[in-house]
């Protein structure tokens, strides 16, 4: 039953009984929708939480890079002036080590350039990512058509 059934139902009624009926059904619509907004609020504060989730894992990322990038430079300057010093012991004691000598580089192989430097090992996994919420399968528009429809009828009777 649709809206103006409603009302040619309750035309003969007393003003106050027809103004009781229409409030109920405003009433009702707008929790509907206060619902839908808060609901929406939800799901905006659950993604906002996970974009900071992603921002502070690549902002760790990238320091993480960046401490690497550094610490190969210094390495690289290390082995191009033949100063590679074996670690400490652990410990402390024990005689110093002499540097060692910069590790020997293999021939370039005809059309394949220069050697190629050791592969990194693989990066840790990542964590799994957070399960989406399963969205409602009726759209706020049929919920508001579907409460509608029900108060209508049974305002009808």
């Amino acid at each position: 039953m649709e809206f103006g059934d409603f009302m040619d139902s309750i035309r003969g009624e007393p003003i106050e009984k027809r103004l009781d009926e229409i409030s109920e059904i405003l009433t009702r619509v707008m929790s509907i929708v206060v619902s839908a907004i808060d609901d929406l609020g939800n799901r905006i504060s659950a993604i906002e939480g996970s974009l900071t989730d992603c921002m502070n894992s690549i902002t760790s990322v990238t320091n993480s890079l960046a401490s690497l990038t550094g610490e190969v430079s210094t390495l690289k300057q290390r082995v191009a002036s033949g100063v590679v010093a074996a670690p400490a012991p652990v410990g402390g004691g024990g005689a110093p080590m002499k540097p060692l000598s910069p590790a020997p580089q293999a021939p370039a192989v005809q059309g394949q350039g220069a050697p190629r430097a050791p592969v990194a090992p693989p990066p840790a996994p990542k964590p799994p990512a957070p399960k989406p919420r399963p969205m409602s399968g009726m759209s706020a528009r049929s919920a508001i058509n579907s409460e509608l429809k029900a108060l209508f009828s049974k305002r009808r009777r």
